[in-house]
């Protein structure tokens, strides 16, 4: 966040965001806060604004930031009121993520307002990973499985959600309802809410037998990203690293910028299944294990099982393979990222591409001959 500076004003100089991120106050929250101000003539925390204007007295008029709740409490009360005052008014994107990271650390946020904040900014061509990053960069830590549980939560239909913000039916069921048609998004989400059928339950009994080749068909585009598709299949979660190998590894297989990034993605596991058909794999890999079996599926043609065992090999040997050649697997998927993302990107700089065509030719020369050395 820009540098602040601290100054006093008149509680009636501060209101409350109309646009936070933020939509539903509880009002005996806001009743226990003014009664806090009225007794302490503070808070723990000084709102954080911007100037908005001016009063029709001529006085300067600020809105909140973070602390929309904390402004309305010291409405009620009245007085004078320490705030922290931003150089500049926030704007956009940088607005938006800036009250969602302050009311995720605070806990204020319902799943809705969450979801719409994320759609919002989704809309404005960021990936799903850029998402991940600039929350990061606030200081929140969120895995791509949450951010795509919450984008999902807009696919539902308005009652349910309602009943997501309600608590009475788990965020964690989003995944597991978002595709399906309407009537049956009802008819299962009243199971759930009733304890008759875990969500969990019903992504695995419901899964089709060729589970990763149905999560992969859906885009190939996906498959490039490393994103994990809106279909059926594809969201089993975060349930576990099978590979107990550096982090380093992994991360440069995925071609993921931080470490966090993908240690979010998995913990550990104490045993690794062998041999299982495709679904089975499937539902109990952990997530940089499906994106790269749909690398192996959708760019090198390989059916399940043969993606399988790819993966399989490639996480054994980046293990022990040299940094350059694990440097130039991260290189490429980065390069195939930026142009999923944003074709111009890369379009606009033809020279730089014909170096890498020049050397991605030799670089399959050299791919023949290790691969003539191991018949």
């Amino acid at each position: 966040m820009a540098a602040t500076r601290l100054i006093e004003i008149d509680v009636d100089q501060l209101e409350p965001d109309p646009d936070n991120v933020r939509t539903a106050y509880d009002p005996e929250v806001i009743r226990g806060l003014a009664d806090f101000f009225r007794d302490q003539g503070t808070f723990i925390e000084n709102p954080v604004v911007w100037k908005a204007g001016k009063l029709p007295d001529g006085r300067t008029l600020y809105r909140a930031f973070s602390g929309s709740t904390r402004a309305q409490a010291a409405r009620r009360v009245g007085g004078k009121i320490t705030v922290q005052v931003l150089p500049e008014a926030p704007e956009g994107s940088g607005k938006l993520l800036g009250q969602l990271a302050a009311g995720l650390v605070k806990g204020e946020l319902d799943p809705l307002d969450i979801s719409r904040t994320l759609v919002g900014l989704q809309k404005d061509g960021r990936s799903v990973q850029d998402l991940v990053r600039e929350l990061a960069d606030w200081g929140i830590r969120r895995s791509r499985s949450w951010v795509f549980q919450h984008l999902h939560l807009a696919d539902l239909v308005p009652e349910l959600q309602e009943m997501v913000r309600s608590g009475q039916l788990p965020v964690t069921a989003v995944n597991a309802l978002y595709a399906k048609p309407p009537e049956e998004q009802r008819r299962l989400a009243q199971r759930i809410a009733e304890g008759g059928f875990h969500p969990s339950k019903l992504e695995s009994t419901e899964a089709p037998a060729d589970g990763i080749q149905q999560e992969l068909d859906e885009r190939i585009s996906q498959a490039a990203l490393g994103d994990e598709p809106r279909g059926r299949g594809g969201r089993r979660g975060a349930r576990g690293e099978q590979r107990h190998g550096a982090v380093q590894t992994r991360r440069l297989l995925l071609g993921v910028d931080s470490p966090d990034q993908v240690a979010q993605l998995s913990g550990t596991r104490t045993s690794r299944p062998r041999q299982l058909p495709p679904e089975d794999w499937a539902a109990q890999a952990g997530e940089e294990e499906r994106a790269l079996a749909r690398e192996a599926l959708h760019l090198g043609k390989l059916s399940p099982e043969q993606a399988i065992e790819a993966v399989k090999q490639w996480q054994h040997e980046a293990e022990l393979a040299p940094d350059d050649l694990l440097m130039a697997t991260h290189g490429m998927k980065r390069l195939i990222d930026a142009y999923t993302r944003n074709p111009e990107s890369v379009a606009n700089y033809p020279g730089l591409m014909g170096l890498v065509q020049l050397r991605a030719a030799a670089l399959a020369q050299v791919a023949e001959l290790v691969q003539r050395r191991h018949k």
